[in-house]
């Protein structure tokens, strides 16, 4: 177990995580070749949509075994849309190789990604890659990680130039050993390997005298200091968050790979060393003689197959093992465990604290489940995950393709955390919410694969939403349209600012009685317009009803509906559009077009930059008006744009620059 390395590999899309993750596979033996993401061959992209579009969709695990260690590695997606598979992973993970573009430097969603990862407390270590490209600056995508983030980047490999500037080979700070890739250097550029080497030794040990007394003590007494404790000072300092250990190379031929491997059995820590401060009831002590306690974290459906992805933080998982599922009480079987290679699985008898597993066709699990042993009380934090921001109906051709339909999403809606399936209320179509029109277009493309039935994809539409801004307060009568009987509900409803903003919050007074089917009756009827609330709570005020069983079941939810109307009537309801942070990349030539587009958009332009990459626009907008963006850039910039947008909150409609200054809801 102290051997073992739970890791992703994350990053922004195309920065070469899945181009680095198979040759990682590859030198470490996993397979004879590296894949290749633009032809489709890549293993760790095993998903036909992934090999199409050339981009990473849903994370992919493997283990490989490099010195004496064994890495599980995780490879996630790096586009925006597809952010819930990395949220999960980042719960289960103990350290991250964080792949950044050289050319780029840091960019949107890592900045997503980094935020995440400081919640869970994950090590990391970056990857600069990419230096084989002209325009990669090593030393300027450094600075961008330490400008982006509060932490401090040290390299421990650093480029080696030629005369004209390019990045001819590696050096290894620590060991003071170089690797150079065009035949040999001659003895000027031996000389100047050399001082770099010094350079960046010096660099790296007044950093790390920073957080070490130790070495702080020999440098002030100029010992020479060993690179052992150099390594051992700044190993305890990754796992502690105050540095972040930067290595480089090149993914796609296959530079710097091995090194980087080192690094992560250097630095990142096994299941045991993780930091756990701020973190305990997530990430119990990794004891496997304690009760068991492990966490399903993804679940996938392969035709009739599911895949129940499940972290051992504590204790030991056996196939033949009872269970308990710590939200149900159920006990549950272990028939088969396995270990995968991207799509491929291999059958083990047993894991132990840190091991990532698949519990095969267990149908009862679902993402955040705890695992315990029979028994315990432990129960593990789950993820979370955004809102779903935009929305499609899927229209069946025929009434036959309706429910194949239906099942199909309900089984991607179990697999994805992020998509919802609701009935639109003005066709009473399914309306597919999710996290972008990529994501929309990916759940239409599986569905169509999973299931025989033919449906036609409407036009997206943004995932509006309610809230009120004051309190109000209303009762209802209701009369049985036979009979003298009658029911009065009356309630209250204000701004609720709770753990979950998408969530309707239903009390009642002492002595009310509030039944499940009133509760279900008051969350369907919280909507203004069309559009559910968020953020609000209703008090039930009173419940009456002189009618017995279902009738005045009936009687009650109908006066609660009324009720309901009025008192949102009174409370100052607003209609919220979701908002976005943006950040466009266009050819320097483009600028002012893009430019022009984005305030046309009413989008508010925050900051614009320059570089060897073109230029960077960033602001925030409304989402509604980016539907189409990607075309519309594409044509403006000859198809060379590139657009990133992130949730971000939710805000009244006709958004001005007075409204940006609201406090987001």
């Amino acid at each position: 177990m102290d051997r073992l390395r739970t890791i992703g590999i994350v990053a922004h899309i195309d920065a070469g995580k899945t181009t680095l993750a198979e040759h990682i596979l590859c030198d470490a033996g996993r397979q004879s070749s590296a894949g290749a993401v633009d032809e489709g061959t890549a293993a760790m992209d095993w998903m036909r949509q992934e090999q199409e579009r050339g981009i990473s969709i849903v994370a992919a695990a493997t283990t490989v075994q490099w010195r004496d260690c064994e890495l599980q590695l995780v490879d996630t997606p790096g586009h925006v849309d597809f952010t819930a598979e990395v949220e999960r992973c980042l719960r289960v993970l103990d350290g991250l190789v964080v792949v950044i573009d050289g050319m780029r430097g840091v960019e949107s969603q890592t900045r997503t990604i980094w935020r995440h990862a400081d919640r869970w407390r994950c090590a990391r270590i970056a990857f600069i890659n990419k230096l084989d490209r002209e325009g990669a600056d090593f030393a300027a995508a450094v600075a961008t990680l330490a400008a982006a983030f509060v932490c401090r980047p040290l390299p421990i490999v650093v480029p080696l130039l030629d005369a004209n500037g390019r990045v001819a080979g590696l050096g290894h700070v620590l060991r003071g050993s170089a690797s150079w890739f065009f035949s040999e250097p001659d003895a000027a550029q031996l000389k100047q390997i050399a001082i770099t080497l010094t350079r960046a030794r010096e660099v790296l040990v007044l950093a790390c005298a920073d957080f070490d007394e130790a070495i702080l003590a020999s440098f002030v007494a100029g010992r020479e200091i060993p690179a052992e404790l150099l390594q051992c000072a700044l190993r305890r300092a990754c796992m502690d968050g105050v540095a972040v250990p930067v290595v480089c190379g090149s993914a796609l031929l296959d530079h710097g790979i091995e090194w980087l491997l080192d690094a992560v059995c250097d630095f990142l820590p096994a299941p045991r060393e993780r930091v756990r401060t701020g973190v305990e009831e997530a990430f119990p002590i990794a004891d496997p003689k304690a009760l068991l306690a492990a966490l399903v974290f993804k679940i996938e459906h392969d035709g009739r197959e599911v895949r129940n992805y499940v972290r051992i933080f504590q204790g030991i998982l056996r196939e033949g093992d009872l269970i308990e599922l710590a939200a149900s009480g159920a006990i549950v079987k272990i028939d088969e465990l396995w270990r995968m290679h991207a799509a491929r699985h291999e059958r083990v008898a047993s894991g132990e604290p840190g091991m990532i597993l698949v519990l095969r066709s267990a149908t009862e699990l679902r993402t955040g489940d705890t695992l315990r042993a029979i028994g315990s009380n432990l129960k593990l934090l789950a993820p979370e995950f955004s809102a779903p921001v935009i929305g499609a109906c899927f229209e069946p051709k025929t009434e036959a393709d309706r429910e194949p339909m239906l099942q199909g999403l309900e089984e991607l809606r179990l697999d994805d955390p992020t998509l919802r399936i609701e009935r639109d209320q003005e066709t009473g179509l399914p309306l597919v919410l999710g996290m972008g029109e990529l994501h929309l277009d990916v759940v239409a493309d599986r569905l169509r694969a999973r299931r025989t039935c033919t449906f036609t994809q409407m036009r997206p539409q943004v995932a509006r939403r309610a809230t009120v801004l004051a309190s109000g307060a209303a009762r209802a009568t209701v009369h049985a349209p036979v009979g003298t009987s009658a029911a009065s509900v009356g309630m209250q409803i204000m701004r609720a600012d709770g753990t979950d903003p998408e969530a309707v919050q239903v009390k009642a007074l002492p002595g009310v009685v509030l039944s499940g089917e009133l509760t279900h009756a008051i969350v369907e009827a919280a909507c203004l317009r069309g559009c559910s609330m968020r953020s609000v709570l209703v008090t039930v005020t009173e419940c009456n009803t002189d009618a017995a069983g279902e009738a005045g079941e009936v009687l009650i939810n109908q006066a609660a509906r009324f009720a309901m109307e009025k008192a949102i009537a009174k409370a100052e309801p607003v209609i919220l559009e979701p908002m976005v942070i943006f950040e466009v990349r266009c050819p320097q030539e483009n600028r002012v077009s893009v430019h022009a587009d984005l305030t046309m958009r009413n989008a508010l332009i925050r900051q614009v930059s320059a570089g060897q990459m073109g230029a960077v626009l960033r602001g925030r907008g409304r989402l509604a008006a980016f539907l189409g963006y990607t075309t519309r850039l594409r044509s403006i910039t000859k198809g060379q744009g590139d657009v990133q947008l992130q949730p971000d909150g939710y805000e009244p409609e006709r958004f001005s620059e007075d409204l940006a200054m609201l406090p987001r809801i």
